[in-house]
C-alpha cells in the first residue's frame, strides 16, 4: 500500500494555464499525512532544480500548500497560507518562476509580512505565524499567490526586452 502513496503524485510542472486562476482547496486535517509526503517530494524537486519554492497547483494538485526555502539548505512545508502586510508600501521586485521558465516579471511585494499558516500538530493542524522580511517574505508571498490562482505574469510587468 505504501507504494501507492509514493506513486500517487508525480512532481511534474503543469502548463501555466492550469495555474492561472486555479481554485485551490484548504488542506484538511485528515489530508496532512498525504500532503506531508507530497511536500517531501516537492522539496526534493526544488533541490534538484535549484528552486526557492514550489506550490501544489504548479504540479496540478489544487490544494493550498507550498514549500519554500527557509535557509540555504532547508525548506518548510506550508499549509493554508495567508499573510498580513507589515510594510506600509510595496516595493518592486524582479521575480522568476518555474511556471514561466526563463522569464522575469516586475512584481510589487511587501518587504515585511506576518505570515500565517498551519502546521501538522497531534494528527491535525495548528495555526501559527511568523514575521518574515526580505527574500523569505517575497518567497512566501509568491507561493501564496499560486495557491490563490495568481501568477507573476498576471500580477507583474514583463522584464524589459522580454517577449510575451
Amino acid at each position: 500500500m505504501e507504494e501507492e502513496t509514493d506513486d500517487k503524485y508525480e512532481i511534474k510542472l503543469v502548463d501555466a494555464s492550469m495555474v492561472e486562476n486555479c481554485i485551490c482547496e484548504e488542506v484538511k486535517p485528515e489530508e496532512v499525512s498525504e500532503m506531508l509526503e507530497l511536500g517531501k517530494k516537492m522539496i526534493e524537486y526544488c533541490f534538484s532544480v535549484g528552486a526557492a519554492g514550489l506550490a501544489a497547483p504548479q504540479i496540478g494538485v489544487y490544494k493550498k500548500m507550498f514549500v519554500y526555502r527557509k535557509t540555504e539548505d532547508s525548506f518548510q512545508i506550508i499549509f493554508n497560507p495567508s499573510f498580513i502586510k507589515v510594510s506600509k508600501r510595496p516595493m518592486k521586485v524582479l521575480e522568476g518562476c518555474l511556471t514561466y521558465k526563463e522569464k522575469g516579471y516586475l512584481v510589487e511585494r511587501y518587504k515585511e509580512i506576518q505570515a500565517i499558516f498551519y502546521i501538522p500538530f497531534k494528527g491535525g493542524l495548528k495555526r501559527t505565524g511568523v514575521a518574515l522580511k526580505g527574500e523569505k517574505s517575497i518567497y512566501f508571498q509568491h507561493e501564496t499567490d499560486h495557491t490563490n490562482g495568481i501568477t507573476i505574469k498576471m500580477k507583474g510587468v514583463p522584464q524589459v526586452g522580454q517577449k510575451e
